[in-house]
């Protein structure tokens, strides 16, 4: 009798668990960005939404690749360090990251003037402070980037920290 109504109560759970962990009735996962994010949009004409997408598609296709370089110009540095390379032989790979860093960091500042100017400066801000709040109200570490450890979690040396 236990062994029943435990496995009827088990298979109850388990489907509850599986329809609220369904996608909604369009078939994608809920949105909690909601009231703020309409609340920006709001802030725009459709000509400048799509003004402000097509300005954010072509600096995204600008700064994906070079993204990608700078991770594999990390990973060749940390490879380097593992291997035990001076730092004269590693100065040169450095030089390129921290150029290309300086590169993205540059097209990053001309895409928000760019965005700036399609809006105009006080939709500008608007859009810039709402933004900014979005997170706050949460307590504790809701919603921000925790760095995770890699490999096996110690910092002894064994794994990459």
């Amino acid at each position: 009798m236990k062994r029943k109504s435990l496995t009827i109560v088990l298979s109850l759970l388990l489907i509850v668990g599986i329809a609220f962990a369904a996608p909604n009735r369009k078939g994608y996962k809920q949105n909690n960005d909601g009231p703020r994010r309409e609340q920006r949009e709001c802030l725009l004409t459709d000509a400048e939404r799509e003004a402000v997408q097509d300005a954010k598609r072509s600096y995204e296709k600008t700064v994906i690749p070079m993204r990608a370089d700078v991770k594999v110009l990390m990973m060749d540095i940390q490879d380097m360090v593992t291997n035990g390379k001076s730092a004269k032989e590693i100065a040169p790979k450095l030089d390129k990251l921290n150029a290309l860093k300086a590169n993205m960091a540059s097209e990053r500042l001309d895409h928000q003037v760019k965005v700036r100017k399609i809006v105009g400066e006080e939709k500008y801000k608007q859009m810039h402070m709402a933004r900014k709040h979005m997170g706050q109200g949460r307590k504790g570490k809701a919603g921000k980037r925790v760095k995770q450890f890699k490999g096996n979690g110690c910092m002894d040396g064994q794994g990459r920290y």
